[in-house]
């Protein structure tokens, strides 16, 4: 079950965070990709790790930034390699430029190289992300993941709400 591995990813933090393995939430929208990653973030900040999770679209919204010079790119990888778990939210959701993709692959070689744990959500399938980010970036991707979780069930979105009386 999704809660059960994610429980378990959570509770053996510390050795996610010695050898920077990190997770995978892949599945259709409304399957509780993001919900279940969140309480992952909850979970360890509550015991004070430092988690950030942040949408790819606000990630490149940042990247955009550092080319007018209002941060450096060295400070923005700092920044991004400074959380324990760093939790990139909605990939597949960029504009699916050469320049995104070269980013993302800067980012998850060096949070790799620093032995720094990223989660990754995305709507996509094995094949769609391994297309939107290229090979080179697919590959290290999977180098970063210890937990995979395939989200393959119907949506929970609208589920008790009367539609009728909206």
């Amino acid at each position: 079950m999704a809660r059960d591995a994610a429980k378990r990813f959570a509770d053996d933090f510390a050795e996610h965070a010695s050898n920077g393995s990190g997770f995978m939430f892949m599945g259709s929208c409304g399957t509780g990709k993001n919900h279940l990653a969140s309480a992952i973030a909850v979970d360890l900040m509550r015991r004070h790790h430092i988690v950030v999770m942040v949408s790819v679209m606000d990630l490149m919204a940042r990247v955009r930034e550092s080319y007018s010079g209002a941060v450096t790119e060295e400070r923005l990888l700092a920044d991004l390699c400074r959380p324990e778990l760093l939790i990139i939210d909605e990939i597949g959701l960029q504009r699916d430029t050469l320049d995104e993709r070269l980013w993302l692959t800067r980012i998850i070689d060096k949070r790799l190289q620093a032995k720094m744990p990223t989660g990754f959500i995305t709507n996509l399938d094995t094949e769609g992300l391994k297309a939107m980010l290229g090979e080179r970036a697919f590959d290290r991707l999977r180098d970063a993941v210890a937990l995979r979780i395939k989200f393959n069930w119907p949506s929970h979105r609208g589920k008790g709400v009367d539609h009728a009386a909206a």
